[in-house]
């Protein structure tokens, strides 16, 4: 597991393993409502993202 406190390219490559998934498009979330929308990206994200998050001063920019 990824275990890089970082917001890079190269890191968000790595933790975001999206090679495999069907990518989310702009017709999947049109039409809905703007909360609606933001649930449905945040749970394809949550779906092939790490599940260890970092402390917030962990983070590097």
């Amino acid at each position: 597991m990824l275990k890089k406190e970082s917001f890079t390219v190269d890191t968000m490559k790595a933790l975001l393993k999206l090679d495999d998934a069907p990518l989310l498009t702009q017709d999947d979330i049109k039409g809905l409502d703007g909360k609606t929308a933001r649930k449905k990206i945040k749970d394809y994200l949550g779906a092939y993202m790490s599940s260890e998050i970092p402390e917030q001063d962990q983070y590097e920019f």
